[in-house]
C-alpha cells in the first residue's frame, strides 16, 4: 500500500483588543545610593501618575530591573561614569484610544520621563490558533484528495499527522518620552487617537500522510 504525504499552511488573524504598555524608567548618578533612590522616587511617580489615568495598581508589573556601572575609554584609560539603573513597567489594557491618550499622557506628566512601547494583542490569541490549525488540515486534506483524485487512487486511512507553529512578532510603537519638553510632548501623545494597529495574524503548519490504494 502506498502513501500521499502533504503538508498544509494556514494563517488566521484577529483585530487588537489589547495593548500591552511598557514604560522603561531610568536614573544615572556617580553614587550608587543617590541613583538608586532616583530611580525609585521616579518609578512611584510613574505609578501614581497611571493609576490615576485609569490602570489598577496590581495590575502594573515589574518585568526588568538592572543596574550597571558606565565607564568610559579614551587614551588608555578608563573612567567611571556612574551607575545606570532601568526599571520597567509593564501592563495589559484594552485598546480604548482615550484611555490609552491618558495613560501616555499621565506618563509624559510624571516626571519619570519614561521611554514607551505600546504592543497590540488579541486576548484569545489561543482562539486564533485553533481556527489557523483547521485552516491547515483543511487545506492539507484538500490538497491530498486532489492528488489522489488526479493519480487514480483513493484516500485511505489517517496514517500520522504533525503540526506546529511559527513564531509572530507582535505588532508594536515605539516612542521616546526623553528629554522632550512636557507642554510638547503631551501633546504629541494625542495620536493615539489615530493609532489603527495592524491584524494580528497566527500561523499554523500540519504534515498528513494517509494510505491509498489503486
Amino acid at each position: 500500500m502506498s502513501t500521499i504525504r502533504v503538508k498544509g499552511n494556514a494563517t488566521a488573524t484577529g483585530t487588537p483588543d489589547a495593548v500591552d504598555v511598557q514604560l522603561d524608567v531610568k536614573a544615572r548618578d556617580k553614587d550608587y545610593a543617590t541613583a538608586m533612590k532616583q530611580l525609585e522616587a521616579r518609578v512611584t511617580a510613574l505609578k501614581d501618575a497611571i493609576t490615576r489615568a485609569g490602570v489598577e495598581r496590581d495590575a502594573i508589573r515589574t518585568s526588568y530591573f538592572n543596574v550597571d556601572a558606565e565607564t568610559d575609554y579614551a587614551d588608555g584609560q578608563r573612567t567611571f561614569l556612574g551607575y545606570a539603573g532601568t526599571h520597567r513597567l509593564e501592563t495589559r489594557v484594552d485598546f480604548d484610544r482615550p484611555l490609552l491618550n491618558a495613560i501616555l499622557s499621565a506618563a509624559a506628566e510624571s516626571g519619570a520621563e519614561p521611554g514607551a512601547r505600546l504592543t497590540f494583542v488579541v486576548r484569545d490569541e489561543s482562539g486564533l490558533r485553533d481556527e489557523a490549525l483547521r485552516q491547515a488540515v483543511a487545506s492539507a486534506t484538500r490538497t491530498a484528495e486532489l492528488l489522489a483524485n488526479a493519480a487514480g487512487t483513493t484516500l485511505g486511512a489517517l496514517r500520522d499527522i504533525a503540526y506546529g507553529d511559527f513564531p509572530r512578532e507582535p505588532g508594536g510603537l515605539s516612542a521616546s518620552l526623553d528629554q522632550v519638553p512636557q507642554i510638547d510632548y503631551c501633546y504629541s501623545l494625542e495620536i493615539a487617537e489615530e493609532i489603527t494597529p495592524s491584524e494580528i495574524e497566527v500561523k499554523q503548519a500540519v504534515e498528513i500522510s494517509w494510505d491509498s490504494s489503486l
